[in-house]
């Protein structure tokens, strides 16, 4: 019986002036429902913001070095892979050559091959029967994906 009465008390009760204004109050006739601090809801949950105390906020340290670490071991360091090491089978790229493009080609070649064969290491010939550029990669090609980037 208690909760019963206190529930009427706090259950608002419309008053005759309150019939004037428009009927949007509770969510009735409204867009939605209009809460206000300390009046309860159809539910009879009452909305309160709510305080937080003791917040503990914690700094993580990321200044320490390489050999500090909270890790039981080090990291590995391991040398990187050539092709062979990697099981790299030879691939062969063929790049087309228009008719317009063949004698600009021909006439530029020792200064498109030279960066390709003493840098990347791989292999070019141009196939005159196909009018392509054939670029293959050998086992002394430091980086896989020369080969494509030679092609481009």
């Amino acid at each position: 019986m208690d909760a019963l009465s206190r529930k009427a008390i706090d259950t608002p009760v419309p008053m005759d002036d309150d019939l004037d204004e428009p009927a949007d109050e509770g969510g009735k006739g409204g867009y939605g429902p209009i809460r206000r601090k300390g009046e309860a809801s159809e539910s009879g949950i009452i909305f309160q913001p709510a305080e937080v105390e003791d917040v503990v906020i914690e700094t993580v340290d990321e200044t320490k070095g390489e050999g500090e670490s909270d890790m039981p071991y080090s990291k590995p360091q391991f040398p990187a892979l050539t092709p062979k090491e990697q099981g790299v089978k030879k691939q062969m790229r063929r790049v087309p050559v228009p008719p317009h493009r063949m004698t600009p080609l021909k006439a530029s070649w020792v200064q498109l091959i030279d960066p390709i064969v003493e840098h990347m290491k791989l292999q070019v010939r141009m196939n005159t029967k196909r009018r392509a550029v054939e670029i293959r990669n050998s086992e002394h090609t430091p980086d896989i994906g020369y080969l494509q980037k030679a092609a481009d």
